[in-house]
């Protein structure tokens, strides 16, 4: 049975839940597990049965997957209840890993479904530091590349 991109699934051989990022050519995905992205066959996952909380967040995912993805409404720049991204262009890895917690923290508190972190791709450090502080924060659900800019990285909640 095939997998859609989005669809949380069950990695047999590691016991260990996870989400499709990708459809690869020959039956393969690429699939995040915990902070982790890995590649493997249709034969390696299991579907996983839903939440009511995964089921609504699934009800609204068509909204979220690329290539149907509007760009968020921009907001006043007084209002910080309207929190969708954030910039960390030309910043250190330690001053946009201070940034995060209170960005984050504001996203989940307005109840965003979905953010995004726009960190670049210059050297790969800051990306590598953001994801890795998002692999280590149980509300985060699945962060992953933006499929049409590899410089983001996208949250979901």
């Amino acid at each position: 049975m095939p997998f859609a991109v989005g669809a949380p699934v069950a990695m047999v051989s590691l016991r260990k839940h996870g989400r499709v990022l990708e459809v690869l050519p020959g039956g393969r995905y690429r699939v995040a597990v915990g902070g982790v992205t890995v590649v493997c066959t249709e034969g390696q996952l299991e579907t996983v049965s839903h939440s009511k909380k995964q089921q609504r967040r699934e009800r609204e995912a068509p909204a979220r997957q690329a290539g149907t993805m509007t760009p968020p409404p921009v907001a006043d720049a007084g209002d910080t209840s309207r929190v969708q991204s954030i910039d960390l262009h030309g910043m250190t890895v330690p001053e946009a890993l201070a940034a995060l917690p209170a960005f984050l923290d504001r996203a989940i508190r307005a109840g965003h479904t979905r953010v995004e972190i726009i960190h670049g791709i210059s050297g790969g450090r800051l990306r590598a530091a953001v994801r890795g502080y998002l692999a280590g924060m149980p509300a985060v659900m699945c962060a992953a590349p933006d499929e049409r800019n590899p410089g983001v990285t996208v949250v979901y909640f």
